[in-house]
């Protein structure tokens, strides 16, 4: 992973940024995709609606701090990768292998003074959830589940930096949204706790404004508030 000055920046300019509301609501209901749905569960709507915020905040940020430099749809496919980048109908970009064997997806990609930047939120549990099995190529192979600290190992990070290094030739930067709690967990682990490995290999973790169940019921309150359908 690499980071420079404008990812450093956009870290602190990101951190404990809070929902615009409205504006989430008005992408979501106006998505050709989202919109249409109909009912979703709250977890589903969590989902959205961070990644929705993820958009805003990072689009702001290109728009009103230049130096940034922070540039977004620049992916014209190079004639030597191994992968083709193309959008899922909820409009997250997907990493797709030239053999159609290996996909993965992205919750924002942009690039920062030439360099790549990986954008992830991530308000899940932080650690609990059991390591399951994955079929790849007929073997079994071993990864983790989905929680922030498995999130952290380079065993599964770096499957998310090898399409996009590939794609650009060149190293590709991570930025991590977690919980508040979380962040301020982060800075009193031990130093050989995946997080502070995760750091020191130039990985970025930026905190989110709340916690993660305080935002499920602030996303629950909006449900209602929109009129919004609700699978129970």
């Amino acid at each position: 992973m690499i980071q420079n000055q404008q990812m450093t920046d956009l870290c602190d300019i990101l951190a404990f940024t809070k929902p615009q509301w409205d504006r989430i609501h008005h992408r979501f209901t106006n998505h050709p995709y989202l919109g249409s749905l109909g009912a979703l569960y709250d977890h589903q709507y969590a989902q959205h609606f961070s990644e929705i915020h993820l958009d805003i905040i990072v689009e702001d940020a290109a728009r009103d701090y230049q130096d940034l430099q922070l540039r977004f749809n620049v992916f014209q496919r190079p004639n030597n990768s191994d992968y083709n980048l193309i959008k899922n109908r909820a409009g997250r970009l997907i990493a797709c292998s030239n053999t159609g064997n290996d996909h993965w997806e992205y919750d924002r990609v942009g690039i920062a003074k030439d360099v790549p930047l990986i954008f992830e939120m991530k308000i899940r549990k932080w650690s609990g959830e059991k390591i399951r099995k994955r079929i790849k190529n007929g073997k079994a192979i071993l990864e983790k589940g989905s929680s922030v600290a498995n999130q952290l190992r380079p065993e599964i990070y770096s499957r998310k930096l090898a399409p996009l290094e590939n794609y650009y030739d060149a190293e590709v930067g991570y930025a991590l949204i977690i919980s508040r709690d979380q962040y301020w967990k982060v800075q009193h682990l031990e130093p050989d706790h995946v997080a502070q490995k995760f750091l020191k290999n130039n990985g970025m973790i930026i905190p989110f404004y709340t916690d993660r169940h305080d935002f499920k019921e602030q996303v629950r309150e909006k449900v209602a508030e929109f009129g919004l359908k609700l699978r129970k």
